[in-house]
Parts: structure tokens; sequence; C-alpha cells
């Protein structure tokens, strides 16, 4: 039986932001991208020799640059031609079919491109999931606000306080 999961991950454009220009080593821009796989039983797979998912390809633009990629797995992606422009998914494309209470939140958080595909994904698919809606780094704590997600359809807004070091 297959099984649909949802990931973020990094992926490394080939740009390079402004307050690293001047390093004698290059530091390319790292961004965040949202992809689904469909999982399969091993089992079945690994007697196949075949991996134990499905990997679902993407288009998404890198936010600095505007750069075209096209995801081919987890943390990998292929630099597209720049006359594929207008076929990646973007947050207007996203929000059609979702609940307005929920387009409300994920907008009032000024959420970026991968938030919104997590929460979608989580509603459709009618999944439990959390999905870190802000993140605040005070030396010894991370507050986060997360939008938890239960099935039938209902959310909430979490406040969660994680201790950094031991």
């Amino acid at each position: 039986m297959k099984h649909i999961e949802g990931h973020k991950h990094l992926l490394e454009c080939r740009c390079v932001l402004p307050q690293f220009q001047d390093r004698d080593d290059l530091v390319f821009h790292r961004f965040s991208a949202f992809s689904t796989c469909e999982t399969f039983p091993t089992l079945d797979r690994q007697m196949e020799n075949e991996p134990p998912f499905t990997f679902h390809e993407s288009i998404v633009a890198c936010p600095n640059c505007s750069l075209l990629h096209k995801v081919t797995g987890f943390c990998r992606s292929t630099i597209m031609q720049e006359d594929d422009a207008g076929i990646s998914v973007n947050i207007d494309d996203l929000r059609v079919g979702m609940p307005a209470d929920l387009v409300s939140v994920l907008e009032s958080y000024d959420c970026d491109l991968p938030v919104w595909q997590e929460a979608k994904f989580a509603w459709a698919a009618d999944a439990a999931r959390n999905v870190a809606l802000s993140k605040t780094d005070s030396g010894r704590h991370v507050l986060m606000k997360l939008l938890v997600m239960n099935p039938g359809g209902r959310y909430s807004i979490e406040t969660r306080k994680y201790q950094k070091t031991i």
C-alpha cells in the first residue's frame, strides 16, 4: 500500500547573498522547499532493488534571484531554462480551495511558499501535522508558533518553548 509524505528540505542556488559577496570562499544561497514522495512497503521494493519511495518532482523559484530549479530529490535540484518562467507554484495557486480562515492565518504570519505548501498538504490529506509559522531564537530558548493541524479539518495555533542547551 502506498502512502504520500511531505518534507521540508534545503536547496542550493548559484546566487550569492549580498552580505557574502566579498568573501574569498563563496557561500551560495540556500533556501527551503517542500516536496512530496510516495512511499511503498520496503520489502516489496527491496526485492526489486528499487528505493522505498518515489519522489514527486516539482519546480520552485529561488526567493533571492528567481532562478527556477527543477527539484529532482530531497536537497537536489537542477537549474532550468529562463524561458520556463511562470510554471513554478506560487502562493496564489495554493490559496485556491483552502478554507478562508486557514488562508488568513498563513497570511497574518507572512508565511513563505514552503509553509503554504506544507499547510495545504496537511489540510488536503486530512493529516495530523505541526506546521511552523514563526521561530524566534532568544539565545537559550527557541520560541515557536505552530499551526497544529488535526484530522477533520481542525487546527489551532500553539506557542512552544524549546530549550537549546542542556
